[in-house]
């Protein structure tokens, strides 16, 4: 049996409890859990990417030791020109065309 959780409908309702302020109490956040689950492996990578550009630039994230010291050896490569950047929207055009269009928007 597949579970399907409409996309758009958990957008809105997480864009409502984000722009009103409401937190969801610890039992909602379980079924949420629990449904999205359920879901086939690329509706959770959905899903995660839709949560993932929901969540202000400007909220703290918590990392562990293992990601903070990636993101220091990555800086300390910029800072002595070993690697070049490189602009999100070509690195996302690239990946959609190699593995195909994931996300509805």
């Amino acid at each position: 049996m597949t579970c399907r959780i409409d996309i758009h409908n958990a957008r809105r309702v997480l864009r409502f409890a984000h722009d009103t302020g409401m937190k969801l109490i610890m039992s909602d956040y379980q079924s949420v859990l629990s449904d999205a689950s359920r879901l086939p492996v690329e509706d959770r990578l959905r899903l995660i990417d839709a949560l993932a550009a929901s969540v202000p630039d400007d909220q703290p994230t918590g990392l562990s030791e293992a990601w903070k010291s990636e993101i220091e050896r990555r800086s300390n490569e910029l800072e002595i020109g070993a690697v070049q950047t490189e602009n999100w929207a070509a690195i996302r055009g690239r990946l959609l065309k190699t593995y195909g269009e994931l996300d509805a928007d």
